[in-house]
């Protein structure tokens, strides 16, 4: 009997080790998850306002070209 719990002592020591391990990689690819979404969002709204700047520069590009032809008539 004895034996018997040695052994299943030294088992839960190691299943808690390997639990601890388990627990801290998962913190760690949490935050990693984490870190990439902030990540993803700023260069969406980088990209939101690159997209705003070009159809900008679109329309006055076409209000320019419009400008030209009304003094070219």
């Amino acid at each position: 009997i004895r034996t018997e719990k040695n052994e299943l002592s030294r088992q839960k020591n190691e299943i808690e080790k390997k639990n601890q391990e388990l627990m801290r990689e998962h913190k760690y690819l949490k935050e990693k998850i984490e870190n990439l979404q902030i990540e993803v969002n700023k260069k969406s709204e980088i990209e939101e306002k690159f997209n705003q700047d070009i159809e900008e520069l679109s329309q006055e590009t076409e209000n320019l070209v419009n400008e030209i032809d009304k003094w070219q008539m």
